[in-house]
């Protein structure tokens, strides 16, 4: 894997600025958007930081190991739907003043994250093509966490609820 693969899976919010950068510990780099956490062999290129999270391979090897690996499918769709709240407009009329403001689902965009089913759980459908195209095979295992792996590397994905 090199960097700009691994930088795919920091965080662009800025209200995550710790993960908005691949991070070292001990002999792995890791990268989170606070939804996906991927763990790689070490590159050099990638320093150790202060502020990043640590001892995350508690979370990495805390899967199941008699649950089989499977390979992830091609989701159906787009990333993003209709918001629906907006119905897609990005405006909605306030119940307190009658004027149209910026929706609060979609912060005005008309669009949310889709999310693609898997048994019992959704994940966001960006989220499965990333994993998808590293070849990753997973776990699925009912749990609100799914455990992936990958040729030089491995993670964990958190399922949303759904509505």
């Amino acid at each position: 894997m090199i960097l700009a693969h691994l930088n795919a899976f920091c965080s662009d919010s800025d209200r995550q600025p710790v993960l908005q950068a691949p991070w070292s510990e001990g002999s792995h780099s890791h990268a989170s958007n606070g939804n996906i956490l991927i763990r790689v062999d070490r590159l050099q290129e990638v320093p150790e930081r202060e502020d990043a999270p640590r001892n995350v391979d508690a979370i990495l090897l805390n899967k199941d190991a008699r649950t089989p690996y499977t390979a992830i499918q091609e989701p159906a769709g787009s990333d993003m739907e209709g918001c629906p709240t907006c119905k897609g407009t990005g405006r909605c009329d306030c119940p307190r003043c009658s004027a149209a403001h910026d929706c609060g689902t979609c912060k005005g965009f008309g669009a949310v994250d889709a999310y693609t089913p898997v048994g019992d759980q959704h994940f966001k459908t960006k989220s499965v093509r990333l994993l998808r195209a590293l070849a990753a095979e997973w776990q699925v295992t009912g749990q609100p966490s799914v455990f992936f792996r990958f040729e030089g590397g491995m993670g964990v994905v958190l399922a949303k609820a759904k509505d």
